[in-house]
């Protein structure tokens, strides 16, 4: 990409971990059609962090989840949006359990620090009844 090229793509799945495969395929598939090798195993890894807790926790049995991927010169916007309960990551972080000694932790949260640490900005909003979970990092 160059000139402050932008592109979005959306991609709809219900929320079974069964689907990580065509989650992955999707997000491979884009970083390829975009030349964008740099941080792509991060990205792909937070991605799954974020698709299995939604997986795991959002619905009662199963529901919709929509990823949207934006990339520009420098930066990959991934916002991922489901309709399960409210509930923002960002706050049950393990940042404050992270020093303690395992027997000690409280069990969870420890993959929201990951992803934490692994990109650049986070943010969390709920609007509409939807959450929307919204990561960011640099490409350069």
């Amino acid at each position: 990409m160059s000139g402050g090229d932008s592109t979005k793509t959306k991609f709809f799945t219900e929320s079974n971990i069964k689907n990580w495969k065509k989650v992955n395929f999707f997000l491979e598939g884009q970083f390829y059609k975009y030349k964008i090798k740099t941080q792509k195993n991060k990205i792909i890894m937070a991605c799954e962090e974020i698709f299995v807790n939604i997986c795991k926790y959002a619905y009662k049995n199963t529901g919709q989840v929509e990823i949207t991927l934006d990339f520009d010169d420098k930066t990959a916007k991934i916002e991922i949006a489901d309709s399960g309960i409210a509930f923002d990551p960002l706050s049950f972080c393990a940042d404050k359990e992270i020093d303690k000694d395992y027997k000690e932790r409280k069990i969870g949260g420890m993959g929201i620090y990951m992803v934490k640490n692994t990109m650049d900005k986070l943010e969390y909003k709920r609007k509409d009844s939807k959450n929307y979970f919204l990561m960011f990092k640099n490409l350069c």
